[in-house]
């Protein structure tokens, strides 16, 4: 597959540029919350070449099912194969895939992998 078909998130983040040097702003906040949008955003202030101050959005607050279950988005990856295979109902994938993530942000698995 096509690795342009895949981050196209990064390739918009680039364009920050094209706004920067229409506009002759003279410094960028980035404010990123996706682990896939951080690079597209950094290439993006490399091109523009202005002083840019990047503020994390954090990491993604885990969500929990109603018996208390911590559950996040590998859990929804999980259940929709759960879900194929007969293993649990429509009932229990839609609410692991509306309580996994409950707020924006990095998925914490995404931050571990980066140390």
């Amino acid at each position: 597959m096509d690795d342009c078909f895949l981050y196209k998130s990064r390739d918009y983040c680039k364009l920050d540029r094209d706004v920067m040097n229409a506009h002759k702003l003279d410094a960028m906040v980035a404010i990123p919350n996706c682990d896939k949008i951080v690079p597209g955003m950094i290439m993006g202030a490399l091109r523009v070449n202005v002083p840019t101050l990047f503020v994390s959005g954090g990491p993604m607050a885990k969500g929990y099912k109603k018996d208390g279950t911590p559950i996040d988005l590998a859990t929804v990856f999980e259940a929709i194969g759960e879900f194929e295979a007969g293993d649990i109902t429509a009932e229990e994938l839609n609410e692991i895939e509306c309580n996994a993530c409950p707020s924006g942000g990095v998925v914490v698995e995404c931050l571990l992998q980066l140390k």
